[in-house]
């Protein structure tokens, strides 16, 4: 979303895109690939250009002049792109938190789970949650080792914190099973009533130690900026509240035709990649021509293309920042991921067109230079590193979400 951000700035940043990989056709949903969706090229683009402008000046003024517009170019991107660094199907995260938690005690329905098993339930920060989750947490500017940190850190410490809450809770329902097997007869708190509650008690705390080293770990992973901003999003700080809704439709015609772009895209690209990866098991020159020739050659498919249709590949991962997704791709690509069905092509009517979605897989040779990051050959990684500084298109696994390639049709 580029809110009051001049076209100028709009068509500049979206006049390229990589296809990366256009390999499709099976998929298999993963949790594990919601990305960050950060906005600092944007806001060094909008800086270059102001100051390209300003050195052209008379010194008249021009500090002042700096000052104002940059900080106003700054404060208005900030503010107008605010969103998650890593959106959250809430439909799809519920249902799986309730599977996890399990069986629902009579007393607790409105469980909330692992939370309600901390010592320290309401009164502490789940800063994690906070810094990737939150609905303004792009604005915190975390670069890409920050988020790679705070990933990993929630992706190993997850399991434990799962697995201790689903023991304190059986603990707990087994302490309600001792009190109503003991109702009407029980003249005081029993020996085996008062050992699980100590036990209960312990476990509680050994979780809440754990849930304190988690927010003292993320404190030092950001700067005293970052948690500064952080402490400001549990402090009253308006949250963001504006929904994308999505206009799903049921249009065969449109669907044929969008899919029919969509293949001619693949069958244009996918052989010179294919080729280029067979001469270079490595996949470094797989990665150049992406960044080059497969650009060239998406530029050219689209001047082919009927006036009004136009085609683009974009990811929630994405690599090239031109390849970002919009609101709209947020949200069908966060339903695609829950439904877990790649194998239909989605429509959505935009008003004064139509999307026709196609969910890609990570293939094979894909993991060349979209998989685990520290098994890439060195060469891989600083090339990656030199063109795409902010990529976040690594850590995937075969037959994970990649992204979608998206059709558009003027109606």
């Amino acid at each position: 979303m580029f809110g009051f951000i001049p076209i100028l700035f709009y068509g500049a940043l979206k006049n390229s895109t990589v296809i990366d990989d256009i390999l499709s056709y099976f998929y298999k949903p993963s949790f594990h690939n919601f990305p960050s969706i950060r906005k600092s090229y944007q806001i060094q683009f909008i800086i270059s250009l102001v100051y390209y402008y300003q050195k052209n000046k008379t010194k008249l003024g021009v500090i002042m002049k700096k000052i104002i517009t940059l900080s106003l170019a700054v404060g208005l991107v900030s503010t107008l792109m605010a969103e998650p660094n890593i959106p959250v199907d809430k439909k799809a995260m519920k249902a799986k938190i309730a599977k996890m938690a399990g069986e629902v005690s009579p007393f607790n329905k409105n469980e909330n789970f692992p939370k309600d098993y901390f010592l320290i339930p309401k009164n502490l920060p789940f800063a994690l949650g906070l810094v990737l989750h939150h609905p303004e947490s792009s604005t915190l500017g975390l670069s890409k080792e920050q988020i790679d940190k705070l990933v990993t850190m929630k992706k190993d410490k997850k399991p434990a914190i799962v697995k201790e809450s689903k023991e304190i809770k059986k603990m707990e329902l087994a302490l309600l099973d001792l009190l109503e097997k003991g109702e009407g007869t029980n003249k005081d708190v029993t020996k085996e009533m008062s050992e699980l509650v100590d036990a209960i008690a312990k476990k509680k705390a050994e979780l809440t130690k754990a849930h304190l080293k988690c927010v003292i770990d993320v404190q030092n992973v950001l700067t005293k900026e970052q948690r500064e901003k952080v402490g400001s999003y549990v402090n009253g700080a308006k949250k963001s509240t504006k929904k994308t809704t999505v206009n799903y439709v049921q249009n065969a015609e449109i669907q044929a035709k969008g899919m029919k772009q969509v293949k001619g895209l693949i069958e244009g690209v996918k052989p010179a990649l294919m080729s280029t990866l067979k001469k270079d098991p490595t996949g470094v020159e797989g990665t150049v021509m992406c960044s080059t020739k497969a650009h060239e050659m998406g530029a050219n498919y689209n001047k082919s293309l009927p006036e009004g249709s136009s085609i683009r590949r974009t990811a929630i991962k994405f690599r090239n920042p031109n390849n970002k997704p919009d609101a709209t791709d947020l949200v069908v690509m966060n339903d695609i991921i829950a439904d877990g069905n790649l194998s239909k092509p989605l429509v959505v009517d935009m008003g004064e067109s139509f999307r026709v979605y196609k969910a890609l897989p990570t293939k094979k040779a894909c993991l060349k230079c979209h998989g685990d990051a520290d098994n890439m050959p060195k060469e891989m990684k600083e090339l990656i590193n030199k063109k795409y500084p902010k990529d976040l298109a690594t850590g995937f696994k075969e037959h994970e979400f990649r992204g979608v390639i998206v059709s558009e049709i003027k109606k």
